[in-house]
């Protein structure tokens, strides 16, 4: 049964999935504002650009969120609450990143909510 300490599984999952995803954005602003506007070539090294760590940083940070999650609930709980880094996704990559939402992206949105409920 699920209860108690399942919880903070859930939790952990949900904030573990958006911090992942907010590392992944961070890492995605990193190559946008590294990038010659005339080349499209990068200026430096991704590994020179301080967001690019912030993004790692989240990444792994969400990651082991994640693996502690599953110690205090099943897979089959844990593992679709990781779509919830879709949803947050349109959210950072529309507002943050200023990329076009299109009706395919809402689409997907519907669809991967509607496969978890």
């Amino acid at each position: 049964t699920f209860g108690g300490n399942g919880w903070i599984g859930v939790v952990l999952s949900m904030v573990g999935d958006i911090i992942i995803n907010i590392g992944m954005n961070a890492m995605k602003h990193a190559h946008n504002i590294n990038q010659d506007p005339v080349t499209k070539e990068p200026i430096k090294h991704f590994i020179y650009v301080p967001w690019w760590w912030c993004g790692i940083v989240g990444v792994v940070g969400g990651e082991l969120a994640n693996l502690v999650a599953y110690g205090y609930a099943p897979a089959s709980v844990v593992t679709p609450i990781g779509s919830i880094g879709v949803v947050t996704n349109v959210f950072i990559t529309t507002l943050v990143l200023k990329e076009k939402f299109t009706k395919v992206n809402m689409a997907g949105v519907i669809s991967v909510v509607a496969g978890i409920v």
